[in-house]
């Protein structure tokens, strides 16, 4: 009879929150601001075009990018916001691709995470935004449990921000092991509504406690998939970690950690 081994987040949590943010309006300056002082993390979705050829003053400059979103994550939205389904295949290729490059050279590290424009999508897109380096997508579509999802590249969230309040009971009474309260929406809407209020109330309320864990969408994706990257043996009680990545689990009441390339016994 083998014990059970529970997979966890580092530092031995059991669930993480992360926010998602849309278009690169320069609202976001004043939401970067709020998760910042709540010490929460968010994947900002830009449009590169957008914000280069932007003449009005609606979205984020170029450099300020790397400096506004440091400790957050940029991720693709498509470099114009178009419906990626609606155009011939190498045009969607090519304003993913595009996106990637010029917002890799804001931030100066691989953008490997997407939302799609609108949420609309279909197997086609899925495919070609594959093929064009993004490892993890985000839909439109709310899932109305806590769980991480099946294919990282239809990512679902819990919520829009706008409810994200009513979730929160629900959230913090769950303990199970790699949950996720995923929460998305556009920083203009707190804008367009008068309703700043909420973030701040989301923020105040989400746990500041050794169970929950804060990230980005990417660093949820990387240490998710090494977790399931992990070399066991058969009795389970040997484990072999051939990533960068420290990952941490529970046995018999007691926390572990396997380090990367380290082989373990358990």
């Amino acid at each position: 009879m083998f014990e059970p081994i529970t997979w966890l987040y580092p530092q031995g949590r059991r669930r993480a929150v992360t926010f998602s943010y849309d278009d690169g309006r320069t609202f976001d300056r004043k939401v970067v601001a709020i998760l910042n002082q709540h010490g929460m993390k968010g994947t900002f979705n830009l449009c590169s075009s957008l914000i280069l050829n932007d003449k009005n003053g609606y979205y984020v400059t170029r450099e300020e990018v790397p400096v506004l979103y440091k400790g957050h994550e940029v991720a693709v939205h498509t470099a114009h916001h178009p419906f990626l389904e609606r155009m011939p295949i190498s045009q969607a290729m090519q304003e993913v691709l595009e996106d990637r490059k010029e917002l890799e050279k804001m931030v100066g590290y691989p953008v490997i995470g997407m939302a799609y424009p609108y949420g609309t999508w279909d197997e086609t897109v899925l495919a070609q935004i594959k093929a064009a380096g993004i490892r993890y997508s985000r839909t439109t579509a709310n899932i109305p449990h806590f769980r991480l999802p099946q294919n990282w590249l239809t990512w679902g969230a819990t919520c829009h921000h706008g409810n994200a309040l009513e979730k929160m009971d629900a959230f913090m009474s769950r303990q199970y092991p790699l949950s996720v309260f995923y929460i998305w929406g556009h920083s203009y809407e707190f804008n367009d509504e008068n309703n700043w209020d909420v973030l701040e109330k989301i923020c105040e309320t989400l746990p500041k406690d050794d169970v929950t864990w804060y990230a980005t969408n990417g660093e949820i994706y990387r240490y998710v998939e090494s977790v399931r990257q992990l070399v066991l043996g058969a009795d389970l009680h040997q484990v072999f970690n051939p990533t960068a990545q420290e990952i941490w689990f529970e046995r018999n009441g007691e926390i572990h950690t396997v380090k990367p390339g380290e082989l373990k016994e358990i």
